[in-house]
């Protein structure tokens, strides 16, 4: 009998060799994001993946989104039917999962960044629960009118309320058509800019005498959270609209509400890349 029958044949296996690749990615600063010329449709310089770096914060931020959930945001001015609040609860998502995320990537025992909601409604509210905040989300309805002015002040109250012994970072991060409405009838804090009350006062404008109130009074209130010593207080100012708004006399007005504040920024949620950007760019600026 041949010995080497039932044998298996052994094979030689090759030793393969181990291969290390490193990735080299370039790194933009708060401060070159910012230098972007915010009046171009999108900034000179693009916002890549490789661009955004994890903002290192080393204490918690409260950030409170101020969604306009009045009648007007109801209208579909973009493409496919999206209204102006699918655009601001599209972006307020958005948002939501990348503070989210910025959480989950921190790996500390707390988390970056707590969420809030302030729907702009007859009676603002604030909603802190993570689970509330996405369930209204997905199931906003625009009715009513625009009272932003009532839905800041909530805020404010409840950061002063819920917060006071602490002093944390606050970015208020609005989502609107930007035309408040109704003006706030007890006294607020701080002062309005002249420059604003002259602006109106000066222009051609066909805007509503209280519409100009409510600008007037949300400028009273940027103001004296600027001025805050307790606090840093930081805002974005989301408009639902096409880039054609920013040629408009309503811009005009908004910036002038929001001048040495921030900016107006805005949004057509049709153009999932620009919006994205702009969140990014608008996010790292601000919570930096």
């Amino acid at each position: 009998m041949w010995k080497g029958r039932g044998r298996k044949r052994r094979r030689k296996k090759k030793k393969r060799k181990k291969k290390i690749v490193f990735f080299f990615f370039k790194q933009k600063t708060a401060y070159e994001i910012y230098q972007c010329d915010w009046s171009s449709d999108v900034c000179s310089s693009d916002l890549k993946n490789e661009d955004i770096r994890v903002i290192d914060k080393d204490r918690l931020s409260l950030v409170y989104f101020i969604v306009d959930m009045s009648e007007s945001m109801g209208k579909s001015v973009f493409k496919g039917g999206l209204t102006r609040l699918d655009g601001a609860l599209l972006t307020s998502l958005g948002l939501f999962y990348y503070f989210k995320l910025l959480n989950r990537r921190k790996r500390r025992e707390f988390d970056s960044f707590k969420m809030h909601i302030v729907p702009v409604t007859k009676n603002p509210y604030v909603i802190s629960d993570n689970r509330k905040f996405e369930d209204f989300l997905l199931n906003g309805e625009a009715k009513g009118k625009t009272r932003l002015v009532h839905a800041t002040q909530a805020a404010v109250n409840h950061v002063h309320d819920t917060y006071k012994d602490n002093n944390y970072d606050i970015q208020l991060v609005y989502l609107t058509d930007g035309r408040p409405n109704v003006v706030f009838d007890s006294s607020l804090p701080g002062y309005s800019l002249k420059s604003l009350k002259n602006f109106f006062a000066m222009s051609d404008t066909k805007t509503p005498v209280q519409t100009q109130e409510c600008m007037i009074q949300l400028n009273q209130i940027f103001n004296f959270l600027k001025n805050s010593q307790d606090r840093n207080w930081n805002s974005s100012y989301f408009l639902m609209a096409s880039q054609k708004l920013m040629r408009t006399g309503f811009y005009e007005e908004t910036k002038a509400m929001l001048s040495g504040i921030t900016r107006p920024i805005t949004l057509d949620p049709t153009e999932v890349d620009q919006l994205g950007r702009r969140i990014l760019k608008e996010t790292i600026v601000n919570a930096s």
